[in-house]
Order: structure tokens, then C-alpha cells, then sequence
């Protein structure tokens, strides 16, 4: 999913224009380093999974959601219904499925000490929210799996209150939703609405994409900024094995029970195979 980087550092620069604010794209595996380019002038803009959250196994990680929905995809495909129908019930099916491996607390911190870090820099007054591109009705949800990890974004959030920002575009206490919309256009759609303009930003994700975006959109919008393409969980997609999370998703969808990899591992070489066609897939 990720392409392999030159070289870690500096992704690229831009100073397009004569005035315009510095702006950059970094590349880091540490959230201490991205962190300590942070200020008092500085809003913080955090994405989640990946980036402060990881699923403790493969069901409902970020390698698990775009597999489950292509995959369900192309059974529903298969079976008959049109490629939109096959996209709107594989996502149907997956999302209450990552929203109780989110909500139930079977997440960890990608790197263990991000919640110290971010209470430090909350204890020293920088403005911080989470920008996330799930849908926006998960909003509490989103509060609540961050609490899970020792997360309270919303003590250092830059407005206070609920900001509808745009159709399925939602902020809500230090947290917006895009809903798989443009995270660039979002942010400054947001500064927009609230007339709350950071002097300067600091953006940490783990997709290349989303840097891009962001980059983009604060270079036009003129606001100073610095975006990290963070790879402390990088091994996730690398690692993802999708007997492994079948197994946790048959178990979880029958008994509720969440397996770890190690478990879903001893099941599959004692001959456990996933279900063929797999659960989640219209019936043929």
C-alpha cells in the first residue's frame, strides 16, 4: 500500500511563490520527532488509525478495511448485484464490525508513549485536534476509542462545541470527521467556518495521500505548515495475513469472542480454514 521512500527525511518542499508560508511533507517513524516541531503557535492535526491508534490484532486494522471491502466487493459482484451494491454491503457489513473492535477498547497506542507526549504538550497550552476520515456518525465513538489509550483531545481542542463544516464533514470537540472526503479541503473548510486561522501546522498521518492533500490545500490557503507521512505502523499492511483475520472475523461475528493473531494462528495449523464463500458476501 505504501510506496518505498527514497529516503527518510524529506519527502518534498514547496515555496511557490514569494511570500508564500514554508511548507513541507517529512517523512518519520517517530512520533517524538514529529512532536517536537510543535509550539505554542502551533495547531496540532493528529489522524488516528495508524498514527496514534493500531488494533491490537488483524481484524479491523487498516490492512483489514480495504481488504474486507474489496474483497466483499467482488463476491457481491460475483453473486450478482451491481458494483455499487457490492461496495454499499461490504461496507454495511464491516462497519459495525470495526466500530466494536474500536469502541471496545481492542486498540493500543502505535507507539506507547504518544499519550505522555500529548499530555505534555497540552500541559503547555498547544492547541491540538484529531482529523480522521471515518464517517461522521462515529464521532463519539472516536472520543471513546481514543479514551481507551489515555487520549483526551478535547481538553486541547482549538473551538469548542459542534461545527458542521460541510454535508457528512462534522467537528465536534477537538475531533472532525470527513467522511472519506478530502482532508485538506476539510481543514481549511474548517478554519473558514469558525474564523479560527492556526499561524502555523503541524499534520502527522500515516497515508501519503493525506499529506498531499493537506499540503495543498494550507500551501493555496497560505498557512505556514509542516506534514509528516508516519510509518511506525507500517508493518501492519506488510504483516496483514488474511486467513488470520477471516478466522477472527467468523469467530467475532459467532460468539463476539475478538482472537488474537496468535490465537486465529493456532486455530489455522490445526486445520481451521475460513469459511468458503466467506461470511459478509451475499449468498451466490
Amino acid at each position: 500500500m505504501y510506496r518505498t521512500l527514497a529516503r527518510i527525511g524529506l519527502l518534498f518542499a514547496l515555496s511557490a511563490l514569494p511570500g508564500c508560508a514554508k511548507a513541507e511533507i517529512r517523512e518519520t517513524k517517530s512520533m517524538a520527532e514529529a512532536l517536537s516541531t510543535v509550539d505554542q503557535d502551533t495547531l496540532l492535526v493528529l489522524d488516528t488509525d495508524n498514527t496514534l491508534t493500531k488494533t491490537k490484532q488483524m481484524l479491523g486494522g487498516e490492512a483489514w478495511v480495504p481488504y474486507v471491502l474489496k474483497s466483499r466487493a467482488q463476491c457481491g459482484v460475483e453473486a450478482g448485484l451491481s458494483e455499487d451494491e457490492a461496495n454499499a454491503r461490504g461496507f454495511t457489513g464491516a462497519k459495525p464490525v470495526w466500530e466494536t473492535i474500536q469502541t471496545r477498547g481492542f486498540i493500543e497506542p502505535v507507539e506507547p508513549g504518544t499519550p505522555a507526549l500529548l499530555k505534555s504538550l497540552q500541559a503547555r497550552g498547544v492547541k491540538m485536534m484529531v482529523l480522521s476520515g471515518a464517517v461522521a456518525d462515529f464521532l463519539e465513538g472516536r472520543k471513546q476509542a481514543l479514551g481507551h489509550v489515555g487520549i483526551a483531545i478535547d481538553q486541547s481542542a482549538p473551538v469548542s462545541g459542534t461545527v458542521v463544516v460541510a454535508e457528512n464533514v462534522v467537528y465536534k470537540q477537538g475531533i472532525m470527521l470527513t467522511s472519506f472526503s478530502d482532508k485538506g479541503d476539510a481543514l481549511v473548510a474548517f478554519f473558514d467556518k469558525t474564523g479560527y486561522r492556526p499561524k502555523r501546522v503541524v499534520f502527522v498521518d500515516d497515508y501519503p495521500k493525506f499529506n498531499q492533500q493537506i499540503h495543498r490545500a494550507l500551501t493555496a490557503a497560505r498557512i505556514e505548515h509542516l506534514a509528516y507521512r508516519y510509518g511506525a505502523a507500517d508493518s501492519t499492511h506488510a504483516d496483514f495475513d488474511p486467513k488470520i483475520a477471516e478466522i477472527q472475523l467468523e469467530t467475532f461475528l459467532a460468539s463476539g469472542a475478538v482472537l488474537s493473531d496468535a490465537q486465529a494462528r493456532e486455530l489455522l495449523s490445526a486445520g481451521r480454514t475460513p469459511a468458503r464463500p466467506p461470511v459478509l458476501c451475499p449468498a451466490r
